[in-house]
């Protein structure tokens, strides 16, 4: 039998178990990828002399800190952070940590950040942080979905591009501030697949409009995949007459270059093959051919037959029976299985007998 002690220590370990296993086991259920904080390499004041003494500090959570002294009203650039963002990625929200303190708390106090997306031209409304510590403190501004009431372009977040300003407000002209690291994260939806759509049924050398629309792995059109594209299409086959299907002019098969805008492109499809098929297309790493509702599920029906085709036995003795097929057939050689019903033909071609016999077809 269990001693009271070793039942309470059994009791104990379920419990701290049972703590344990939510925090292990709860996944993570973010879709969007990011840069993870990503620290700056270059900087500059902007107005005033910013933080004048040792700001490159700030690169780095080293304890070391930027120091703005007499400080209100100064800001100060950081750029250069090398992002690799994906081109064509969606971006979905920005995140600038702030750990920064002062040399008081008296007054009113804050250190704010604005974004530029072209070189510092351009800024987004600034975020503050109005917490006043005279030991050092964390200030997340922005956030996953936090796009900074603005559309973002990967190529935005290049070092040519990409500024963070930060400045320091008080009501104190002798307050200093001190920061230790200004990193950013960068949250984003990279292009995930390419999905094809059009009319699911056409006639043989007819024609369909295809749209192709990229999009990022939340399903989300992928409305920064723009500019020219190098795509293959798949799946349209050579007619029995012969004649290639082409999507913009281009055979199935061969490459093609399509413009992008907003993440959506569009290409005639002209197709002669009467077939069910699936339009597949591929632009290199992305694809419609990851999952069946992301191709265009067609069906290309024969055109309205313009002849009719006699087959048989090609030689036969006189007096006896030839069984003759008679299929009608579209411009493209393919069966036009529209062509059904009581239908009025006259044969031609065999003569009569030197005995005066006539040919017939079905007696006729």
């Amino acid at each position: 039998m269990l001693s009271k002690l070793k039942i309470l220590a059994l009791l104990l370990l379920v419990g701290l178990l049972a703590t344990a296993l939510p925090m292990v086991m709860t996944p993570d259920t973010t879709s969007a990828d990011s840069t993870g904080l990503t620290s700056p390499t270059a900087n500059g004041a902007f107005i005033g002399n910013g933080f004048e003494v040792t700001p490159s500090a700030a690169y780095a959570d080293a304890g070391l800190t930027a120091q703005n002294i007499d400080g209100n009203g100064d800001s100060h650039l950081y750029y250069n952070y090398g992002f690799n963002i994906p081109a064509g990625a969606t971006i979905k929200g920005i995140e600038v940590r702030l750990d920064w303190y002062l040399d008081s708390d008296n007054g009113t106090n804050g250190m704010s950040v604005d974004l530029s997306w072209n070189g510092g031209l351009n800024w987004t409304t600034a975020q503050p942080d109005y917490v006043e510590t005279t030991t050092e403190h964390t200030a997340i501004l922005g956030g996953p979905a936090d796009s900074w009431n603005r559309a973002w372009n990967p190529n935005e977040f290049s070092n040519a591009n990409f500024r963070v300003r930060v400045t320091c407000t008080s009501d104190d002209p002798a307050r200093d501030f001190y920061l230790d690291w200004v990193p950013v994260n960068i949250y984003y939806a990279p292009v995930a697949w390419l999905e094809v759509t059009g009319n699911s049924s056409m006639p043989a050398g007819g024609s369909n409009q295809l749209t192709v629309t990229a999009r990022d792995n939340e399903g989300n059109v992928a409305v920064n995949y723009s500019g020219s594209k190098s795509l293959t299409f798949s799946g349209p086959g050579i007619a029995p007459g012969q004649q290639i299907p082409t999507i913009g002019g281009v055979p199935v098969g061969n490459s093609i270059s399509l413009t992008f805008a907003d993440g959506v492109s569009t290409a005639t499809l002209i197709a002669y093959r009467a077939e069910t098929t699936n339009v597949d297309v591929s632009g290199g790493t992305i694809n419609s051919y990851g999952n069946t509702a992301y191709d265009l599920d067609l069906t290309v029906n024969p055109a309205a037959a313009s002849r009719l085709e006699v087959i048989g036995t090609a030689t036969m003795t006189a007096g006896a029976t030839n069984g003759l097929t008679i299929t009608a057939k579209d411009t493209y050689s393919n069966t036009d299985t529209n062509y059904t019903g009581l239908k009025a033909l006259n044969f031609s071609g065999p003569g009569t007998a030197p005995g005066g016999q006539i040919p017939t077809v079905n007696l006729v």
